[in-house]
């Protein structure tokens, strides 16, 4: 990956690592509230898939070491754009069905309350991922 999000994160009351992307979001394992949101991120990731698309012509990049939980979160949703087929099949009024069927197929074994969070996460990102591709 030629970007790399510099976000970490954890839940102040479980310690439970996740991003809180918007306002509103919540700890997806105590429903704690966080203390701070990273609003910035979702712009941060746009940047990082626009590079990618424009630079390689797909989502996932060539490589990819992960050094923090913001890189993850880019992994996550470069897979779920690539398994969805968006450069080839999605349409503007499908955007939100196609994100939670990419969540569904996240492997999150014991940590099956992470899916509603990644759901939110991909349904924030999958329109701008369908905006990069027709530019």
């Amino acid at each position: 990956m030629s970007l790399h999000s510099l976000h970490d994160y954890a839940c102040h009351a479980c310690r439970e690592p996740y991003i809180p992307f918007a306002a509103g979001v919540r700890c997806p394992r105590c429903d704690e509230a966080p203390a701070e949101t990273f609003e910035e991120f979702l712009e941060e990731v746009r940047g990082i898939l626009e590079l990618v698309w424009h630079a390689h012509g797909r989502w996932v990049p060539p490589a990819n070491p992960m050094s923090t939980l913001g890189d993850h979160y880019v992994w996550l949703l470069a897979g779920a754009l690539a398994r969805a087929g968006l450069e080839f099949t999605m349409q503007e009024d499908d955007v939100a069905g196609q994100a939670e069927k990419a969540a569904a197929q996240v492997h999150l074994g014991a940590k099956e309350y992470l899916r509603p969070h990644y759901t939110a996460f991909f349904r924030a990102l999958f329109p701008v991922a369908l905006h990069i591709q027709r530019t």
